[in-house]
């Protein structure tokens, strides 16, 4: 399902392993989602989800600010395929601040050819590590069940503070919706580049920007894919704008901004 979908709900397939889509997908109604995803996304998609031994590890509420309660974002990705010819959709992404704690719900809403293709919806921390995440496809009846953090095995306490030239690592353990014993290992590494004016990126963006480089590392710990993101500091939000895997490339070009 996630070979042919855009690339930041083909980031999932790096976050969970090929191996794990396999037998995975449960019986959640994609209609679910797709009738009303700000409902769901409330209701699914928050630290009240997350098990206590892995939120107990996390930002407190109110430790690092937002400044706002939404951003909304639309523009388009292209996918080029190892052996394939590269093919085009076009994208809403929603991000949403309820607690000031350096989380943000996120839905992403995919159209090719003007039709919905694809959704993901989660909660990441400033836009781009995944603690909780579901996706499928909208054309389909269910979709893929939730994938949870259980618990939290590192996570950089310097991260909102984006310093140049810093390094940072998530580790975490994750688990499938309904399945109560079996755990995957999660890790990403990060560093950070030099600030920049923000509206380089896009003209209406205030402050500062900073790129990050990001690999995703498999259950063996060999490097899966690779992320390029672009930080924005005036909202504490990591946006992708390049990724590169064995099978394809994918660049995302982001068009409108919304804050709320």
């Amino acid at each position: 399902m996630f070979s042919s979908s855009p690339a930041r709900l083909v980031s999932l397939a790096s976050l969970i392993g090929t191996t794990l889509l396999t037998g995975c997908a449960g019986p959640t109604a994609v209609k679910a989602v797709v009738a009303d995803p700000p409902a769901y996304s409330a209701h699914h998609m928050t630290a009240r989800n997350l098990q206590a031994t892995g939120r107990e590890k996390l930002p407190a509420a109110g430790s690092e600010a937002f400044g706002y309660t939404t951003i909304v974002m639309s523009g388009e990705i292209r996918q080029t395929p190892v052996n394939g010819r590269p093919f085009d959709v076009t994208f809403e992404n929603t991000y949403y601040n309820d607690r000031d704690d350096g989380m943000l719900r996120g839905i992403f809403m995919r159209k090719s050819n003007g039709l919905p293709s694809s959704f993901r919806v989660d909660l990441s921390y400033h836009g781009f590590v995944p603690l909780i995440v579901q996706a499928g496809s909208s054309t389909a009846e269910t979709m893929m069940r939730t994938l949870t953090a259980r618990d939290i095995d590192q996570w950089p306490r310097d991260f909102a503070a984006m310093p140049e030239h810093g390094s940072f690592t998530f580790a975490w353990t994750a688990g499938f919706a309904g399945d109560p014993v079996q755990t995957y290992p999660r890790k990403l590494t990060c560093t950070s580049g030099e600030n920049y004016p923000a509206s380089r990126f896009m003209p209406q963006v205030p402050g500062q920007a900073i790129d990050l480089k990001c690999n995703w590392l498999d259950d063996n710990g060999v490097q899966s894919d690779k992320t390029r993101l672009v930080y924005l500091r005036a909202y504490a939000l990591a946006l992708p704008v390049e990724q590169t895997t064995a099978s394809w490339t994918s660049t995302t070009r982001y068009d409108t901004l919304q804050v709320q």
